[in-house]
C-alpha cells in the first residue's frame, strides 16, 4: 500500500489540499472511469456517492473519507487524522479493504499533545506501508497582512503541483 500523507499543525491546509486533489482527479481526470465509489464520511451509513469536494458555507472544507476504484487501482482519499476516532476509522477501512493501492491522507505534526503522529503511524502506516511520501505542511505569516493571502496561495498552489506531480509518477500512476 502506498501512502502520501500531508502533514502538519492543525489550521495548515491539509484538508484544503485533500479536497482539491480528490476534486481534480475524481471529478476531472476520471470522470466517467470509477468502477467503486464508498463515501465513509458516516461510517455506519457509507454511501454510494462522491461526496462534495468544495468549500462548505463558512468557506471550509469538509473532511472527506472515499474510497474509488479507478480501473482496478483502488484509492482513499482520507483528510481527517485530528483524533483517534478518525484514525480508526481509516484503520477499519483498510481493514475492510485491505488490497487497496494508494491513500492520500493527512497526519499531524510532531508537536501535538496526544501523540496523534504515533497512534497513525503504529495503527494505520506501519502495518500497511510499502512505500510512504510525506509532504510537510506549515504555517504562512507575513509582517505586512497585504501580502498574507498571495503567500496562502502560492503556498497552495506549489504543494498541488508538488502533490499531482508526485501522483503522476511511480508507485502511485494517477
Amino acid at each position: 500500500m502506498n501512502f502520501l500523507i500531508l502533514s502538519g499543525a492543525p489550521n495548515t491546509g491539509k484538508t484544503s489540499i485533500i479536497n482539491q486533489l480528490a476534486d481534480e482527479l475524481l471529478n476531472t481526470k476520471y470522470v466517467g472511469h470509477l468502477n467503486l465509489i464508498i463515501d465513509y464520511s458516516n461510517m455506519n451509513s457509507p454511501s454510494y456517492n462522491l461526496p462534495s469536494f468544495s468549500k462548505n458555507s463558512n468557506g471550509k472544507y469538509n473532511d472527506i473519507c472515499v474510497l474509488v476504484e479507478i480501473g482496478t487501482r483502488k484509492v482513499i482519499f482520507h483528510s481527517a487524522s485530528d483524533d483517534r476516532q478518525c484514525i480508526d476509522m481509516l484503520a477499519e477501512m483498510l481493514k475492510q479493504h485491505s488490497n487497496v493501492d494508494t491513500v492520500i491522507t493527512t497526519c499531524r505534526d510532531i508537536d501535538q499533545p496526544r501523540d496523534e503522529r504515533s497512534y497513525m503511524y503504529n495503527k494505520v502506516i506501519n502495518p500497511y506501508n510499502s512505500f510512504l511520501l510525506e509532504i510537510p505542511r506549515g504555517r504562512i505569516s507575513r509582517t505586512n497582512p497585504n501580502n498574507f493571502s498571495n503567500a496562502l496561495l502560492w503556498y497552495e498552489t506549489q504543494t498541488l503541483t508538488l502533490c499531482r506531480h508526485n501522483l503522476s509518477q511511480a508507485p502511485y500512476y494517477l
